[in-house]
């Protein structure tokens, strides 16, 4: 498991507001984002419940399970689950993840402090 913490400030704002109200972002939506921004990784192969075995997936679909955790507190704390290309080198990519999760937070979101904890579930075999 890698992390890597990066803080702006000491809190985390839960919510974004407009001069029109709040604007509220779903912890599901911020998962589609986070696995999205790790897939558009090089070296990622798959990301969230498609890193688990094809009949454990589908039970964690039909009860609406996620695999990639989000945890708001004094910090927003990310966990995803990836799997990575053998070909790949396992920090370098997984170190990838986490930059870009946390930088588009920081320029999306109204966040001032993230920690991104990257497990690496499977490797998939090399070039053929």
């Amino acid at each position: 498991m890698f992390k890597q913490i990066f803080k702006k400030g000491g809190r985390v704002d839960r919510e974004l507001s407009s001069e029109f109200g709040k604007i509220k972002i779903h912890k599901k939506a911020l998962v589609q984002i986070i696995e999205n921004i790790a897939l558009g990784v090089k070296g990622v192969k798959a990301v969230g419940a498609d890193c688990l075995p094809e009949i454990i997936r589908e039970i964690f679909k039909i009860f609406n399970i996620t695999t990639t955790k989000i945890k708001l507190g004094k910090d927003l704390k990310i966990s995803i689950p990836i799997t990575i290309s053998l070909d790949e080198n396992l920090q370098d990519v997984a170190c990838e993840v986490q930059k870009k999760v946390i930088d588009y937070l920081f320029r999306n979101i109204n966040v001032d402090s993230i920690v991104v904890d990257v497990k690496i579930k499977k490797i998939e075999g090399g070039k053929k």
